[in-house]
């Protein structure tokens, strides 16, 4: 079973960093990092460090219990964005290549940090597993799977993703009818977007994934949107 490496964007509150050991089951051998800007006051480095406190208290506590999990601490200067940017990407990376999978946990925290988080799993869509975050609305968690690399580059998988998230599902026969392609040529693509997760099949009936559901708005696009340039 692959490791987790968590990187949580702390901020000033501890709160979303509890609720993620909670909700991820972190365990033995597990990396949390906490993420958090550079403090520009004397109130709001007592906060961090205050909140910083209650995590390595709980995780001391889930230690006495069995649950070994690695704290890392990361301090940005968000007042240079590009240094920041680079600190994450090339510890994320490093960590990715560690063995870990990467998942980064958006709640909470500050909003620079957020959207430094959410460049990164967009551009380096292989490092990264999953963003989560608890929906401010609901206070449900969210988990959001990042899209792999050649479903956004080949116009093929990303409009068999399209076709299945308006129509729900169809066989592959069907696909080829509708996209005007050979069927082996569908049955490779298939192929292709089952290794990646994307797909599953069941008597021969093709559907996205349930760990993919929530991103059908985005397959329905991918042609429409990402592709729109090679239809001018």
């Amino acid at each position: 079973m692959s490791k987790k490496a968590v990187f949580i964007n702390t901020g000033f509150d501890p709160t979303a960093a509890l609720d993620v050991l909670a909700a991820l089951g972190l365990s033995t051998g597990d990396l949390l990092v906490l993420v958090y800007p550079a403090a520009t006051d004397g109130s709001s480095k007592l906060r961090s460090e205050q909140a910083r406190t209650q995590i390595k208290t709980h995780l001391d506590l889930l230690k006495t219990r069995g649950r070994c999990i690695t704290l890392r601490e990361m301090e940005l200067n968000v007042a240079d964005v590009k240094a920041s940017l680079a600190i994450l990407v090339d510890a994320i990376a490093e960590v990715k290549k560690g063995g870990y999978k990467v998942y980064i946990e958006l709640t909470g925290g500050v909003r620079i940090i957020t959207v430094l988080m959410m460049l990164i799993s967009a551009c380096f869509a292989n490092l990264v597993e999953e963003v989560t975050l608890i929906s401010e609305v609901t206070q449900e968690r969210i988990s959001l799977p990042i899209i792999p690399p050649p479903v956004l580059n080949e116009r093929l998988l990303g409009t068999i993703l399209g076709v299945l998230a308006n129509k729900g599902n169809a066989k592959r026969k069907e696909l080829s009818k509708e996209i005007g392609v050979s069927e082996s040529s569908i049955s490779r693509a298939v192929s292709r977007l089952k290794n990646l997760g994307l797909l599953d099949e069941g008597l021969r009936i093709l559907s996205i994934s349930d760990k993919f559901k929530n991103m059908s708005p985005i397959f329905s696009r991918l042609v429409k949107y990402i592709h729109f340039q090679e239809l001018k």
